[in-house]
């Protein structure tokens, strides 16, 4: 994936957010997992991914109705997935948004499929495969996706203000 595809869907992504999460503390907090967040992905994606899914607690259950909800083919769904963050904690939401973004990147380059965002909040027999996949293709995510996250930080950084 060249840059110019990953400004793409950081600007996809980032329209995507700044157009269905009205709340301004929540977008504050999402901006602040970009911000910090980048490093440890570039590092380590495998285990930073396994803290963003801790903390986003994608098992609870506001958290696994929005991913539930989640489907990129349908903005639709994506619209009513994201109004429902803004009903949720700062810390919780901040890292469930960034987490989204994630996933965005990984279903358009087709790592993971729709269906497995719904296999994840469900947690069923085929979620640890799913990981399985991810943890096996995490070098070539990490660089794959280094672009993309740069894109999303500085835009975020640049059109969401600061606390």
């Amino acid at each position: 994936m060249d840059s110019k595809d990953s400004n793409k869907l950081a600007i996809e992504v980032m329209n995507i957010i700044l157009s269905n999460v009205n709340n301004q503390a929540i977008l504050q907090g999402f901006r602040g997992r970009a911000r910090s967040l980048i490093d440890s992905l570039l590092e380590d994606f495998f285990s930073t991914f396994g803290f963003i899914i801790a903390k986003a607690e994608i098992h609870s259950e506001e958290s696994r109705e929005i991913l539930l909800k989640l489907n990129f083919l349908d903005m639709e769904r994506v619209k009513m997935a994201l109004e429902d963050v803004n009903n949720l904690g700062k810390e919780k939401a901040g890292y469930l948004l960034y987490l989204i973004v994630i996933l965005y990147f990984l279903t358009k380059t087709e790592i993971i499929s729709e269906k497995d965002i719904v296999n994840m909040a469900i947690c069923n027999k085929t979620t640890m495969d799913i990981y399985e996949r991810i943890y096996e293709n995490s070098v070539v995510i990490q660089n794959l996706i280094r672009r993309y996250l740069i894109a999303v930080k500085n835009l975020a950084t640049g059109l969401i203000g600061e606390e």
